[in-house]
């Protein structure tokens, strides 16, 4: 009996085909814009605007560069805390900037840059924190800092104009040589700027100056004589008065001042730069002259806003004032001054502990009446250099009741009497 025999089918071959098939198609489609490839490459972030910790007002403009191998849709800024969104960037090529309102205080965000595919990998993501200050800055007081650590505050003007700058008390009414202004700030945030003003009485600014870098917060102004003269020649010389302003920009850049709505407003000072020499105060009549009983005493007030470091106080005869070198009474007070040997005529200076601002002498009369002449010289202590002289001489007349002192007023001397 015969068999028939079977033969098994191949499908191997057509399966190849069909494979081929498939894979070319697949090239042609990514190759040859069949299809778009598959884009697995995130953008590259970088914030160029601010650094970590920086001082930030409101509003706030953050900017930066953004990268991608196609293109980046989106840069989103986020609350790095809350994740709340803050907003989304404008793109301009490859620079981004966002304008954002930040809450008041340390602010935590997390920049990110997404591309079409919405790609974003660490290099993506930058994080930093803002100092957000919307507050400007306020200058809450100006004073002055006088010699020797003494505080003194601005004054009206009508206060200044009618201080009399004999008095001890108005020491420190009347600035001279040099002054500092120094400030108290209320300000979240580091001073970046903080210019001082001295205005006129229609509010004209006559000199402004900038606070030192190292006075970030708590600004101070040192202003000197040359200060003034090179901006006014008439300075050098005589009252004037000042009102102060201050105008202040912060590092978040709040700024008080021309572009702002306020500017720091104060009073005044007085500018007097003959108020630098000492003054010496006594009770005198109305001719200048002294009249004091013999064993009498006569008080004698010496006071420098600097500190005094030399005093002389010394009643001369008549006779011991006129030998003196010079034709007038001021020109014998100069030659005294500028004679280092002045102790042999005047004795030794008054002994002063320090160098206190004020020193009150008694000068005794002594028990002889007379003529005298009574000197009074003084000097101011500087920091540096020599100090200034200022000196001056009354008329004693020393009276005793034991001997009468004939004055004749009438006929006048080397007249010729009238005869009735």
């Amino acid at each position: 009996m015969v068999m028939a025999t079977k033969t098994k089918k191949r499908f191997v071959p057509g399966i190849l085909y069909a494979g081929m098939i498939f894979a070319t198609l697949l090239f042609f489609s990514c190759k040859l814009g069949l299809g778009g490839e598959v884009d697995l490459q995130a953008p590259v972030l970088a914030i160029t605007s601010h650094q970590n910790l920086d001082y930030v007002g409101v509003p706030c403009i953050l900017s930066g560069t953004a990268r991608d191998n196609v293109r980046v849709k989106t840069v989103k800024v986020y609350d790095g805390r809350t994740n709340k969104l803050y907003g989304n960037a404008s793109i301009d090529g490859e620079n981004w900037h966002v304008g954002l309102n930040l809450p008041e205080g340390d602010t935590a965000l997390r920049v990110v840059a997404y591309d079409g595919n919405d790609n974003s990998s660490y290099e993506s993501v930058k994080q930093l924190t803002l100092m957000v200050d919307s507050t400007p800055p306020v200058i809450d007081t100006v004073e002055i800092s006088r010699p020797g650590g003494w505080i003194y505050y601005l004054q009206e003007r009508e206060t200044l104009v009618e201080a009399d700058e004999s008095l001890y008390d108005n020491v420190d009414l009347f600035q001279n040589e040099q002054f500092t202004l120094f400030s108290g700030l209320d300000d979240a945030s580091v001073i970046d700027e903080a210019k001082v003003n001295l205005l006129d009485r229609d509010g004209t600014v006559l000199f402004s100056k900038i606070s030192k870098a190292s006075s970030r917060y708590n600004p101070t102004w040192t202003i000197t004589g040359e200060d003034l003269t090179e901006i006014n020649s008439s300075y050098g010389s005589g009252r004037h008065y000042f009102r102060v302003t201050v105008d202040t920009r912060d590092a978040a850049g709040n700024t008080v001042g021309n572009n702002a709505v306020n500017t720091d407003q104060f009073l005044w000072l007085c500018w007097y730069p003959e108020a630098d020499a000492p003054n010496i105060n006594l009770s005198v009549s109305p001719d200048g002259s002294v009249t004091v009983p013999k064993d009498g005493n006569i008080p004698v007030e010496f006071w420098d806003d600097d500190g005094l470091k030399l005093v002389h106080a010394a009643l001369l005869t008549t006779a011991e004032w006129n030998a003196l070198a010079g034709s007038t009474d001021d020109e014998k007070i100069d030659g005294l001054i500028a004679d280092d040997a002045r102790d042999v005529t005047l004795g030794a200076p008054v002994t002063l502990t320090g160098a206190p601002r004020q020193k009150v002498v008694t000068m005794p009369a002594g028990s002889n009446s007379g003529f005298f002449r009574l000197v009074l010289l003084a000097q101011d202590k500087k920091e540096s250099g020599d100090g200034v002289w200022y000196g001056r001489s009354v008329p004693v007349q020393v009276t005793d009741e034991d001997v009468p002192i004939v004055i004749i007023d009438s006929p006048e001397e080397n007249t010729f009497p009238e005869i009735d």
